[in-house]
């Protein structure tokens, strides 16, 4: 595939709406082509047997565009069983509280993960787009642009998901009430079990 080609199809693939709320990107593995990232040189060293073999510098490695599908993967759960589940284990408000704090540390984990994912990815991408400008290659550093603003694209929706994770909007929110919604109808189903029950002593 050429150079423009991928990148292009890249860009076209990568967004699609969720809910109104955020653009998620398509799940795209196709490997960077190894000439982006890696520059051969013709460099030699010796060996231990005293002959020079040839030393590949390699400048940035290849990567998989993946991370952020990972983070909507998780705000779209459904927890409502994992919070009836709870419920049966302790129907205390209290447990139901850190029960949230639970979910919204492991999503804060996931999305400072991912953060980091890009950010080193970003790096990598402005060392290259340096270098190839150095050799002249202006399409080239032209498409990493592109791609570059895809990643940061990308840390924008992170930073969106984190502030939701504050406010409680968004589908943050909607992960969060079907844990909560589990919760609730664990407490009823044990309340009215144990009335049920009560009942029962009462009619023998």
């Amino acid at each position: 595939m050429g150079l423009f080609n991928f990148f292009r199809s890249i860009q076209k693939n990568k967004n699609h709406n969720i809910n109104g709320y955020y653009d998620a990107p398509t799940r795209d593995t196709t490997e960077i082509p190894e000439e982006i990232f890696i520059e051969k040189t013709n460099n030699k060293e010796q060996s231990n047997d005293g002959k020079e073999q040839p030393v590949n510098n390699v400048v940035i490695v290849k990567h998989n565009l993946v991370g952020i599908e990972e983070i909507f993967e998780y705000i779209q759960k459904d927890l409502s069983e994992d919070g009836y589940k709870d419920a049966f284990s302790v129907t205390d408000e209290v447990y139901k509280s850190e029960g949230v704090k639970r979910i919204k540390s492991q999503l804060e984990i996931l999305l400072k993960q991912t953060e980091t994912y890009y950010l080193n990815i970003l790096k990598k991408i402005d060392y290259t787009i340096k270098l190839r400008a150095r050799m002249g290659l202006a399409n080239l550093v032209e498409e990493m642009e592109i791609q570059k603003n895809v990643i940061e694209d990308h840390l924008e929706i992170i930073n969106k998901i984190r502030q939701d994770m504050h406010n409680n909007t968004g589908l943050v929110q909607n992960l969060i009430l079907s844990y909560e919604r589990g919760f609730t109808k664990g407490v009823a189903a044990i309340t009215y079990s144990k009335v049920f029950g009560n009942n029962n002593n009462n009619v023998s």
